[in-house]
């Protein structure tokens, strides 16, 4: 409902934004008399094609719209180049809205498919070549997702005074330890 479109030299009918959808869900479930939440989140991204800035996108005021939607296919580029390198290091997640909004779904703890469209003709080629080059790129990301439980108030209230006296017998122990040097 929100979406911008607004005519182009190249589409009658061209958005002018980004839209993203996030649907978040938990699922409760009994396992070995234990109360599970498992918690998901599914995004729903269709991006706005870059598009190039002539006299066409200046006249009409649209050259804003234009530049924020290829700086945010650029940063996009960029993250999905970090990842696909494999090295770890800096990720430019923070550098847009964009992107730091799927960063989950790209280089977290995420099962993500990416559907890229492109053009077969030949005006626009050199836009098709790059989204094919963006789609082998993104296609060499590595990503091992594991399903993610919120644990259950009770069972982690347990868990940490078990943790809590463990660590205390190891304190006397360490202790005792210590008195038996001297």
């Amino acid at each position: 409902e929100n979406r911008k479109y607004r005519e182009t030299l190249i589409n009658e009918y061209s958005s002018r934004s980004h839209s993203i959808f996030q649907l978040f869900l938990e699922t409760e479930f009994k396992e070995n008399d234990n109360e599970n939440t498992r918690i998901s989140c599914l995004n729903l991204v269709d991006l706005a094609g870059s598009e190039r800035i002539n006299d066409y996108d200046n006249k009409s005021g649209m050259f804003s719209e234009t530049g924020h939607i290829n700086k945010s296919l650029f940063v996009l580029a960029n993250v999905i180049n970090k990842l696909a390198e494999g090295k770890g290091g800096y990720v430019p997640y923070r550098d847009s809205k964009l992107t730091r909004l799927l960063s989950q779904s790209l280089g977290g703890n995420a099962l993500t498919s990416i559907i890229c469209t492109v053009s077969p003709a030949a005006i626009n080629y050199y836009q098709t070549l790059s989204t094919l080059r963006f789609a082998t790129r993104a296609k060499l990301i590595k990503i091992k997702a594991e399903a993610y439980f919120k644990i259950n108030p009770k069972e982690e209230l347990a868990f940490y005074k078990k943790e809590i006296l463990r660590l205390k017998g190891e304190i006397e122990s360490s202790k005792f330890l210590l008195n038996q040097r001297k």
